[in-house]
């Protein structure tokens, strides 16, 4: 049996390239958890239920436009505004502005920002005085980290179990029943993986609807 994980796609709109750089280092749920809530005891479909933990994980991310666990992305763009809308949440660092600025460069010279010209808010970027100047063709970049908790590169059993109970219970009951709704329906899963957010919120189980009907953006 395949799975087919949906992710957030990348956004593209007026200019707008978002793509995600590194993947979270684990998951929100465990397979212990899922598996208490399914009441299954054996290890038949351990493998399986790992990976519909990532693919639920990621199809919940993707509607609600939310990193559950710490990742980096990197939002490009062809111009921006004095503040800059990040469009993954919760913000956790800001790592990097890059531009190019030269309009004749064929070679693609990224240059980097001082962290000393911008300030970072909740989910933006304000610059002090003005941006530097590029060209126009996707030639400004952010590379920044979102999730819940901030944890390190190299967590410890510890740092895991911090950085999971950080994500809202909810959510993270959510990530648990769209899991055991995959693992019983996997047709409906290839349909909608990579549909939009609206249909994807459409097809997903009642109980799930309700616990994300609270964090969709619609407006984004």
């Amino acid at each position: 049996m395949s799975v087919l994980a949906p992710d957030l796609s990348p956004v593209s709109t007026e200019g707008l390239n978002l793509v995600r750089t590194v993947a979270p280092l684990f998951e929100p749920v465990t397979l212990a958890e899922l598996k208490d809530l399914m009441r299954i005891s054996s290890s038949d479909h351990d493998d399986y239920l790992s990976r519909l933990i990532t693919a639920s994980r990621s199809q919940v991310e993707s509607i609600i436009q939310e990193a559950l666990i710490k990742q980096t992305w990197q939002q490009t763009a062809n111009r921006v505004a004095q503040e800059i809308k990040l469009y993954v949440y919760p913000l956790l660092s800001v790592d990097s502005i890059e531009y190019i600025a030269d309009l004749a460069d064929t070679t693609d010279t990224w240059l980097t920002w001082p962290m000393t010209n911008y300030a970072v808010g909740r989910s933006s970027i304000i610059a002090r005085s003005t941006w530097p100047v590029h060209r126009n063709w996707q030639s400004f970049r952010v590379t920044f980290k979102v999730g819940y908790n901030d944890h390190p590169d190299n967590p410890t059993t510890d740092d895991i179990t911090t950085a999971q109970a950080a994500v809202p219970s909810d959510l993270r009951e959510a990530v648990k029943e769209l899991t055991a709704h995959m693992f019983e329906n996997p047709e409906g899963v290839a349909a909608v993986a990579y549909e939009t957010v609206a249909k994807q919120f459409g097809a997903l189980p009642g109980a799930v609807k309700e616990i994300l009907d609270g964090y969709v953006k619609w407006e984004v």
